[in-house]
C-alpha cells in the first residue's frame, strides 16, 4: 500500500511540475495577518499564486526546496534585522507535528525545510530549535474544521519541554501555511506561558 501513495505521489507531482512561474524569480515579501487578540504575524507568499510550490513541498519534492531555501533565509534575515537588535540571536522553531502524522507523512515538511535553509546561516542569525515545543496530542484534519472547531481543536495541543532554555528569549514560529492561524496562536500561547520574551509568527504562505 505505502509503494502505491509513493507512486500516486509522484504522479501528481509530475501533473503538477507544469507551473507557470518556475522559471521566474521567486520573491518573498513581508505580509502580515492578525490574530484575534490584534497582535500580528507574518506570511511572504500568497496560496493561489504558489499553489503548486506549497503542495510540492508538502511532499518533499526536491527543486521546489532547494528553490526556496535562499529567498525564504533573505526574508527570515530582514526580519531578523527589523525585530532583533543585532547582537540577538532569535530562536528559529517549526511548528510541530503530532508523532501520529510525522509517521504517516514520512516527515516534518516545515522543520525539514528549516533544517535545509539553517545551512545558509553563515550569519548565526538563528539558534535552530527543533525537539522543545511538542504537541502532545493528535487533532482532527484543520482542513475540515471552521475556525472556531479549529480553536476548540487546538487547546492545550502543545508543551515545552525546557521552559528555562527559551525564558526570556525571542522565538520566531514558523509555519508553511497558515490559512485561520489556530495552531500558530495556540503554539505562541503556550511559548508565551512558558516565559518566552517575544513570539513572532511566520508563515510561508496565506
Amino acid at each position: 500500500m505505502s509503494n502505491l501513495i509513493n507512486r500516486l505521489k509522484k504522479l501528481v507531482l509530475k501533473m503538477l511540475s507544469i507551473d507557470e512561474d518556475r522559471n521566474e524569480p521567486l520573491v518573498l515579501l513581508p505580509r502580515t495577518f492578525s490574530f484575534q487578540d490584534g497582535v500580528g504575524g507574518f506570511y511572504f507568499l500568497n496560496y493561489k499564486t504558489h499553489r503548486v510550490l506549497l503542495i510540492s513541498l508538502k511532499y518533499s519534492e526536491e527543486r521546489s526546496v532547494a528553490r526556496i531555501l535562499r529567498p525564504l533565509y533573505k526574508a527570515l534575515s530582514e526580519l531578523h534585522t527589523s525585530e532583533a537588535t543585532v547582537e540577538e540571536r532569535m530562536y528559529l522553531i517549526p511548528l510541530p507535528q503530532s508523532k501520529l502524522r510525522v509517521i504517516k507523512r514520512g516527515f516534518n515538511q516545515v522543520r525539514r525545510l528549516l533544517s535545509e535553509m539553517m545551512r545558509l546561516d553563515t550569519k548565526k542569525l538563528f539558534y535552530f530549535e527543533t525537539n522543545n515545543l511538542v504537541k502532545v496530542h493528535e487533532t482532527k484534519k484543520q482542513a475540515l474544521l471552521s475556525r472556531t472547531e479549529r480553536l476548540v481543536a487546538q487547546k492545550d495541543a502543545f508543551k515545552v519541554r525546557n521552559s528555562e532554555k527559551l525564558r526570556g528569549k525571542t522565538v520566531l514560529l514558523f509555519d508553511d501555511i497558515v490559512t485561520t492561524g489556530a495552531s500558530l496562536a495556540e503554539a505562541r500561547k503556550t511559548l508565551l506561558q512558558a516565559g518566552v520574551k517575544e513570539v513572532i509568527c511566520v508563515a510561508l504562505a496565506h
